[in-house]
């Protein structure tokens, strides 16, 4: 997990892979859920996916009137809950564009439409 950790902080978002059923793994651990092996690496992903569905709230503490949300499915199959940039819908194809832990050391996750 720290390793997880530690690249997010960096703005990398990388995910754990098991070496014995390729399954990536989520969320971050040091053990397949699948297989329960503990053979995993730690690989940088392309993290592209498909908005789910969106949520905008009107609830802020930026400086914005309203922010928008979505759950989205990335291509590892995984899925997310994220900030979005711009205007989606759902079906919208969605990329990262950043990535970082927030003040209190959470993960955050910023996603943009890719056209």
């Amino acid at each position: 997990m720290q390793r997880f950790i530690d690249s997010i902080a960096d703005g990398v978002f990388m995910l754990a892979k098991c070496n014995s059923c390729s399954k990536f793994i989520w969320p971050p651990s040091i053990i397949c859920s699948k297989c329960l092996n503990s053979d995993i690496e730690w690989v940088k992903v392309e993290p592209i996916g498909k908005v789910l569905s969106v949520s905008i709230s009107y609830v802020s503490t930026k400086t914005s009137d309203a922010e928008t949300f979505a759950l989205i499915e990335l291509e590892h199959g995984i899925n997310l809950f994220a900030s979005i940039e711009g205007s989606v819908h759902e079906g919208s194809i969605v990329k990262m564009i950043r990535c970082g832990l927030d003040n209190h050391g959470k993960p955050y996750y910023v996603f943009k439409a890719l056209t």
